[in-house]
């Protein structure tokens, strides 16, 4: 399960979770665990469970300062907004989510 190369998708990931025992799991997760997965640059799929766990709210603060330094890292100080304008009801894009898409 630890190795995500040999899956093809996220769905046969999911799979591969069918059988295994969450709240076991949440229950072993110890404060080293915990901060061991906090320390990694890159995070495997029993990380992201062990700051899931109820013992990693004690984690929450060193968890948002971590996450704000990557989306500073990631995208800067900016925020951008897609601001869509419609001036008439005809639209050549074919987006799903529109009632002006073309189709």
């Amino acid at each position: 399960m630890n190795n995500l190369a040999k899956y093809d998708s996220f769905s046969d990931i999911l799979d591969s979770f069918n059988d295994f025992d969450f709240e076991e799991y949440f229950q072993k997760v110890s404060d080293e665990d915990i901060k061991s997965s906090l320390q990694k640059s890159s995070l495997d799929i029993f990380d992201f469970l062990n700051l899931l766990s109820k013992k990693a709210q004690n984690y929450l603060e060193e968890m948002a300062k971590i996450a704000y330094n990557h989306k500073i890292r990631h995208f800067g100080r900016v925020i951008q907004l897609y601001i869509p304008i419609y001036v008439s009801n005809y639209c050549n894009s074919n987006c799903k989510y529109c009632g002006f898409s073309k189709k």
